[in-house]
């Protein structure tokens, strides 16, 4: 307690004053007496009685402090407290006048929508194998416009539900569509579907707002001098936004604009990882299949998730040994405090991108670019640069002689993004007990609304 304090502090200072004032410190011609009587006399003070005049003023004051201190400390505290709301309270408002600078800055820099239709050679350009690509604004004052790249169907072929897919954390379109031979989105098209990849913000060909269009449009030279304009990702540094954000605001406002534009509002859904998790969230929080044509314009009525879940805890399956992605989570508890006391506001994003491109690069430079065919077939010894090529495990996932060389080195240069800390460490909430948290608390999991999935009652796959 203060008190206590104050009565150790003055002891201290009282034995100290002990030591000086001590009868052994007397001058040998002066006592005290005498010391006394010089002064009432004005004459002067040997240089013993002055040094002890001097210390018991000095130690005095010190404990005139101390019993002062003590008996205003709970006035004191009261006062600090007082001082400390009146900062926070100014930090509060000056926050809100930066916030609404920020919105009205962002409402007047929102662009309007983008339509940019490519053509072969822009589709070679860029590798993807998409049709067109919209370019949403998310919001009044988000910041952002989802890229959403749509894969047409051709020719006469029944036409069927849109849909829509969603690429996992760090990851762009580039997951479903590396290459036009094994192209997710061409094969659903040639069924009839109508496909569209959702590129939310900070993803693949996402823009902001703040930045000018020409910022993402290479202009490349062609045949005969003409100029080609090409779109052109961006790598984020610094951004803030988490699960909650994609899942409520880039996604509803993506699938309610498909929706319009294909004339349709029964939508499908195919998510890897965490775009799996979006969806499947998308479904359970978003409009039903009944409210189409009356509340809502759309409903995602079924989805695929691949490699996908909510929970990747110890407890959920026991048996099953650690995820790698387990033990690097953990790492976020040891991060500085600073980047993590508060998620919400922490702008920091780890560079995913140039991590990727840097792999592909050592790769090559080591063995050189990946071999155009995997297979030997010619009876002769496995070239360790081509099995090592194959066999390697990129920054995400890729199974060990599942993924072509040369896909694997495309998906290195320009498959990935960077991530938020914000998401990440959301993210890092799979492997505890319970699983993925949402910012909102009234969101989770509620075992007694958990159903079986059945089959639709159409036939419209």
């Amino acid at each position: 307690t203060s008190a206590g304090t104050t009565s150790r502090m003055r002891a201290i200072v009282d034995k100290l004053g002990g030591l000086v004032l001590s009868p052994s410190g007397v001058d040998a011609d002066s006592g005290p007496s005498d010391a006394r009587s010089r002064r009432a006399s004005g004459g002067a003070l040997p240089f013993g009685a002055f040094v002890r005049d001097a210390v018991r003023a000095a130690a005095s004051t010190v404990t005139a402090s101390f019993d002062e201190y003590a008996s205003e400390a709970p006035e004191r505290k009261a006062l600090d407290e007082r001082r400390r709301k009146a900062r926070t309270l100014v930090a509060k408002r000056r926050k809100l006048r930066r916030d609404a600078q920020t919105r009205a800055e962002l409402v007047a820099a929102k662009p309007a929508l983008e339509i940019f239709k490519l053509n072969q050679a822009q589709r070679r350009e860029i590798g993807l194998d998409c049709d067109e690509m919209h370019f949403l604004p998310v919001g009044d004052a988000s910041g952002w416009s989802a890229a959403l790249l749509r894969y047409r169907p051709e020719g006469s072929v029944m036409r069927k539900r849109p849909i829509v897919m969603v690429p996992g954390c760090a990851s762009n379109g580039m997951t479903f569509d590396v290459d036009r031979e094994v192209s997710l989105p061409r094969y659903l098209t040639d069924r009839g579907h109508e496909v569209w990849i959702i590129e939310t913000r900070g993803v693949g060909y996402a823009r902001r707002w703040t930045r000018p269009r020409s910022d993402y449009m290479d202009r490349i030279g062609v045949e005969d001098g003409a100029i080609m304009e090409v779109p052109a990702m961006r790598s984020v540094g610094f951004g803030l936004w988490d699960f909650d954000t994609l899942l409520n605001e880039d996604l509803f406002t993506s699938c309610e604009y498909i929706a319009e534009v294909c004339k349709r509002g029964n939508l499908a859904g195919i998510g890897h990882s965490m775009g799996g998790m979006l969806l499947a969230s998308l479904a359970a929080i978003g409009p039903k299949a009944h409210e189409i044509g009356h509340t809502s314009s759309w409903s995602i009525t079924r989805v695929v998730t691949l490699a996908s879940c909510l929970e990747c805890s110890k407890e959920s399956d026991p048996k099953s040994p650690a995820s790698v992605y387990a033990r690097f989570s953990a790492l976020a508890g040891h991060l500085p405090r600073g980047l993590t006391a508060n998620p919400s506001t922490t702008t920091v994003q780890l560079p995913i991108a140039p991590a990727s491109v840097a792999t592909a690069e050592a790769f090559s430079l080591v063995l050189g670019p990946p071999p155009q065919s995997d297979g030997d077939g010619d009876g002769q010894p496995p070239d360790a640069a081509k099995a090592f090529w194959r066999n390697s495990v990129s920054p995400v996932t890729c199974h060990p002689g599942a993924t072509n060389s040369e896909y694997l080195r495309r998906l290195l240069l320009r498959g990935f993004n960077n991530v938020p800390l914000s998401l990440l460490l959301q993210m890092a909430t799979l492997f505890t007990p319970g699983g993925m948290r949402s910012r909102d608390p009234d969101m989770g999991v509620d075992d007694t609304s958990v159903v079986c999935a059945k089959p639709g009652a159409d036939d419209d796959s």
